[in-house]
């Protein structure tokens, strides 16, 4: 038997510890920018490989909009580009203390400031990362 506990994931950007404040539903999701192998196979059928060596992937924290961790966030970029720096980078770590699922990059920077969205009802607020991930371990519990 395996328990999911939530409560135990952590994501770490910049100064930013975010470990509250996740949407309801799927709050992380990461996609590597492109496939790991590529495989060609000849005309007599012996085949070839390719071994890619980009680390490049797109991580999409999701959070509710009433988070603290949006202006946390936000206060980051700001100060940044106060700064005259308009793209912060700084390392990015997904953590799942209750299992084994751990992403690392030492380089990432925010790919697309979240989109604007509030209702009459909580609404979510989508952060995209992007870096070079040299850990990239989906785990289990």
């Amino acid at each position: 038997m395996a328990d999911w506990d939530p409560s135990k994931f952590t994501i770490t950007w910049a100064p930013v510890l975010i470990d509250t404040g996740f949407a309801p539903g799927t709050f992380i999701s990461g996609v590597l920018d492109e496939d790991q192998v590529m495989a060609q196979a000849g005309a007599d059928g012996f085949v070839s490989r390719a071994i890619n060596n980009n680390l490049l992937a797109t991580v999409t924290v999701t959070l509710q909009s009433t988070s603290p961790k949006n202006a946390e966030l936000s206060a980051v970029l700001k100060a940044a580009q106060l700064a005259g720096i308009k793209s912060p980078v700084a390392p990015f770590f997904v953590n799942d203390r209750g299992g084994t699922t751990v992403a690392s990059a030492s380089l990432a920077w925010i790919k697309k400031l979240p989109d604007l969205v509030r209702g009459k009802e909580i609404t979510e607020t989508a952060w995209q990362f992007h870096g070079r991930f040299e850990i990239w371990l989906p785990g289990g519990n």
